[in-house]
């Protein structure tokens, strides 16, 4: 049967898929499960194992509050799960949640075909934040970039990393840490997992964050209850590191893991030490436990800062996708495709 697809620049590639084709059944070899209305206990353990990101972990969908109207999608083969995706269904189209990881055609196409299939009023799925492989599916789809992630890919050894950093850099983190042990002796650094994490230094953190918007004349990004669910998520996929100088927080960052991978989320410093690179050699440090805690990849999140290049990291792109039943459903949902294809 004829193709469609819409690349990434948003001209049709002929030739056609006919309107409303029937999906064909998954290959034998791998068993398809949908859970509606619910995520299984089992879905929190493999989603980890399976995409090593915290954009896909039933601990963020917890924390975005989007578990609530979760649907769960789960592929088997020999056994063990492949593919393990929640989305919402909101009308005729349905959402794939996971964000930030690397999705396979093959894949994108099991997918689509189970979604199409079990429902009928479905014209479209969207995907956000993906690294796709899309060329040899057989739906019309557009893409697009939506965003990307700064990403330092991660030796075996702190030492190693240190050596790997630029002169100005290394240079930069060996004087602060010089004069943080003339100037302020009692200065500590200490990182924590999960639950070791002291909750009201979590809260001393994020009112240095707030004060420092505050003097930059932003607002703070950070509320009351989204510091309480910061605090929860800590619980579960947290890596906090704590700098002091005489017991009181100077500075220190909050990030999430999720398997080998670790994830900015808030850097922080007291504007009392502005003048000593605080929050490089807090950021430098930080790495360094993730490395020696057998971390793989450091995630900056998005935005070309140069600080973030100057750490080795690299840009990763992420694209958003829309998959459609057939190109009649694609013709019938105008205001999707004219929206998608502006986005580009």
């Amino acid at each position: 049967m004829a193709e469609l697809n819409i690349a990434r620049d948003g001209v049709l590639c002929p030739p056609f898929l006919a309107p409303d084709a029937p999906a064909l059944p998954p290959p034998s070899d791998t068993v398809v499960s949908c859970y509606d209305n619910r995520v299984p206990p089992f879905a929190e353990p493999e989603l980890e194992r399976l995409y090593r990101s915290i954009h896909a972990t039933a601990g963020m969908f917890r924390f975005d509050g989007s578990i609530a109207s979760a649907n769960t999608y789960a592929a088997r083969r020999n056994g063990e799960h492949v593919s393990l995706l929640l989305y919402r269904r909101e009308r005729s189209i349905v959402t794939v949640l996971n964000r930030s990881i690397s999705i396979g055609g093959e894949e994108i196409e099991r997918f689509a075909d189970t979604i199409f299939r079990r429902y009928r009023k479905v014209s479209a799925i969207v995907f956000n934040a993906v690294q796709p492989d899309i060329r040899n599916i057989s739906y019309p789809c557009q893409r697009h970039r939506c965003g990307e992630d700064i990403v330092a890919t991660l030796p075996h050894s702190p030492e190693v990393y240190f050596a790997s950093l630029g002169k100005d850099m290394r240079v930069t983190i060996e004087r602060c840490r010089e004069r943080l042990a003339r100037e302020y002796p009692s200065f500590r650094f200490q990182a924590f997992v999960n639950d070791e994490a002291d909750e009201h230094r979590i809260r001393a953190l994020y009112r240095l964050r707030h004060a420092g918007m505050e003097t930059a004349g932003q607002a703070s990004s950070a509320s009351a209850d989204e510091i309480e669910r910061i605090v929860k998520l800590v619980k579960t996929h947290g890596l906090v590191t704590i700098a002091t100088i005489d017991g009181r927080v100077c500075g220190g960052m909050v990030c999430w893991r999720a398997g080998d991978n670790y994830f900015v989320h808030t850097i922080a410093h007291d504007a009392q030490y502005d003048g000593l690179d605080l929050d490089t050699l807090c950021c430098h440090d930080t790495i360094r436990e993730c490395i020696e805690r057998g971390g793989k990849a450091f995630h900056f999140s998005p935005g070309r800062m140069p600080h973030k290049f100057r750490f080795l990291g690299t840009e990763r792109p992420y694209d958003r996708i829309v998959v459609y039943r057939s190109r009649l459903r694609l013709l019938q949902n105008p205001r999707l495709a004219l929206k998608t294809a502006l986005r580009r």
